[in-house]
C-alpha cells in the first residue's frame, strides 16, 4: 500500500474516534473526489492483501 492510503486507512477505520471524511480532506490537503477515489484504492489493496494471507473467500 502506498503511504497515503496506509495514512487514510489508520485514520479512518483504526483511529479512536476516527476522524470524518471532512477531517481527512483537510488533515490530507484532498478534495473530495480525490478522497473518495483514494479510499476506495486503499480498500482495494487491503482486500488484496488480506485475500493473500488468508485466500480467496
Amino acid at each position: 500500500m502506498e503511504p497515503n492510503e496506509q495514512e487514510l486507512i489508520h485514520q479512518r477505520y483504526l483511529r479512536r474516534p476516527p476522524l470524518s471524511p471532512h477531517q481527512l480532506r483537510r488533515v490530507m490537503a484532498l478534495e473530495q473526489g480525490p478522497l473518495e477515489q483514494l479510499e476506495q484504492r486503499a480498500l482495494r489493496h487491503l482486500r488484496q492483501l488480506v485475500e493473500q494471507q488468508l485466500g480467496p473467500s
